[in-house]
This record gives structure tokens, sequence and C-alpha cells, in this order.
């Protein structure tokens, strides 16, 4: 089997499991799904509903992670803003015992990071459409966390390309993200870049899915 780790627009076909990210003030449409605040769209939002919403479907048969939440330099809110909610978001996870986060970051590791060390959060980050430098991915990995790769995968000259066959791929996942992607596609590309085959990629994803969730699919 293969998963669609984080995807806006499931594709419920026989041989994959596909992971919805939902970002208020929407709702879950599929049986497994991820609930968070997008950073691109905090100011247009009252919290108190976001963490209503948030404390109503964590409890659901369905819910597997919070996010995706995080920090964009590029887009989104006026950057303080985007610290005060991932800081709400990451205490929220620390109270609710919430243990797995897909995380958007971008051009804001080390923000992310100091905020997560400073809210004492000890759970595992996820980050979403990875395309860090071999360094940065190396130490994420090295500290427990996972990577999650799209389409930057895709692409020659893109970081996630140029390092994939070095990573330990015991914390890898692949996404098609909001991208007009085939998951298929990625996981060739996954095997092309690692020197394994499909049913390779296919089965360590699997393993780091169950690893993670505990949960035997």
């Amino acid at each position: 089997m293969k998963i669609d780790f984080h995807t806006h627009s499931p594709n419920l076909s026989d041989d994959t499991l596909a992971i919805e990210s939902v970002c208020f003030p929407n709702s879950p449409k599929h049986s497994m799904f991820c609930y968070g605040l997008h950073p691109w769209h905090i100011e247009s939002v009252e919290l108190k509903d976001y963490f209503e919403k948030l404390s109503f479907y964590k409890d659901q048969k369905g819910f597997l992670a919070l996010g995706e939440i995080g920090l964009d330099r590029i887009q989104g809110a006026e950057f303080k803003k985007q610290l005060s909610v991932f800081e709400q978001n990451l205490l929220f996870a620390k109270k609710n015992r919430l243990q797995h986060i897909i995380i958007h970051c971008v051009k804001s590791l080390s923000d992310i990071l100091n905020v997560v060390k400073a809210c004492d959060f000890k759970g595992t980050l996820i980050f979403h459409d990875a395309n860090f430098s071999l360094q940065d991915a190396t130490k994420l990995i090295e500290q427990g966390h996972y990577l999650s790769f799209g389409a930057n995968l895709m692409r020659p000259n893109a970081k996630a390309a140029q390092f994939f066959k070095l990573l330990n791929l015991d914390h890898i996942f692949l996404e098609t993200d909001d991208q007009n992607l085939d998951i298929l596609r990625l996981y060739e590309r996954a095997a092309e870049l690692s020197g394994k085959s499909i049913d390779e990629i296919e089965q360590k994803i699997l393993k780091n899915f169950q690893v993670l969730f505990g949960a035997k699919i």
C-alpha cells in the first residue's frame, strides 16, 4: 500500500492511503485526516473558533495529527502574529497530549525549533514539503523528526532531490500536497533517487507510518 502522507485532494484508490490535510474552517471529508490552521490564513479567523473546532476533531477516530501549522517568512500573516499562534498551537498540543504535528516551514526552521524548545514540546514534528539543506535535514532526523517530500523531489535542482539518497529513509514520507501530482510518480522518483525499488520504498514508508502512529494497516 502506498501512503500519500499530506494531501488537500485525497485520491481514494484501493492501493493508496491518503491522509487529508484539513485547514480550519473546513471540515474533513475522509476517514483519516490532520487538522490545523495554516499560517497563511491566521488573519481571517477567530482563534477561539479554531481551537473549539480543533478540540472537537482531535477526539474523532480518524484524527492523526495537529497541522498543518507553522511559520512562513514569505507569505501569510505578520510574522509576530504567526509566532503567537504557533506557540498557542504547541501549548494546546502539549496540554492535550497530542504527540504529532505537521509543520509548514518556509525560511523559518530556526524560528520553529526555538518556539518548540521554549514551549517544551516533546512530541514529533513532521515537516511537510521538505526542502532543507542536507545538514538541516540530517539534524531533524537525528532529533527524531520526520520529513515528507513532495513536488520538490521532482525538481533536479531542488535540495530535496539532490540530497534524498543520503537521508535515513526510516524518517521519510511522500506527499502530493496541493499539487496535480500522482503519488505513484513520487514513489518512482524516490526509488530512482535512492537506488531502491518501488516496492522497497513502499514497504519503508508503510513501516514508518506504523512506527510513528502505532497503526497496523
